[in-house]
């Protein structure tokens, strides 16, 4: 008895986890477009306050949903530009909104993991820097 009431706790523990869920790209949908996740150097996550993860395509489609249906955010995850695969913290990262850069949904945003990555990256992608707060206000 004692043996069962532990695997119970350990799997109610373990399925309340809300931590991030790798993009599984080419068989992921967006939540918004409903389109597969294709590139690597784009997509993100919401992970609400409840532990619910939703993936997007592009760091645009993220934006809409979420100034659409304002999720209680536990956290934001996007796709390091300079990291393909790799997410990190969307609220502290920098995005460069450049008409160089071709992002899925065609609003030319990626993400980069520090002001420095961003402003080096705007070399080869001249446009705006923003920080999560101007992101959202788009």
């Amino acid at each position: 008895m004692k043996k069962h009431l532990k695997l119970t706790l350990l799997s109610l523990l373990v399925s309340c986890t809300t931590g991030p869920v790798p993009i599984k790209y080419g068989k992921d949908n967006c939540e918004l477009c409903k389109m597969t996740i294709m590139d690597n150097k784009f997509g993100s996550e919401i992970i609400t306050d409840k532990g619910k993860v939703m993936k997007f395509d592009s760091d645009e489609c993220m934006r809409d949903y979420y100034n659409k249906e304002k999720p209680k955010l536990g956290s934001v995850l996007v796709t390091d530009f300079n990291k393909p695969g790799t997410l990190i913290d969307g609220k502290t990262a920098y995005y460069i909104h450049s008409d160089k850069m071709k992002s899925p949904m065609g609003g030319n945003l990626g993400a980069f993991a520090s002001k420095k990555d961003a402003d080096e990256a705007s070399k080869r992608f001249p446009g705006d820097i923003w920080t999560w707060e101007k992101l959202i206000s788009q």
